[in-house]
């Protein structure tokens, strides 16, 4: 029982800062994207 409460307390430790990291990619990517399109 004991590993059972471990184990998802890590995983919703590093889960938000996988989904922040992940969010920020796609608005760097998405800002880059937007600049090319204007400068063309």
């Amino acid at each position: 029982m004991s590993e059972d409460t471990t184990l998802p307390q890590t995983g919703n430790k590093k889960s938000p800062l996988l989904i922040v990291m992940g969010i920020i990619l796609v608005l760097l990517v998405a800002l880059l994207g937007y600049k090319f399109i204007i400068k063309k």
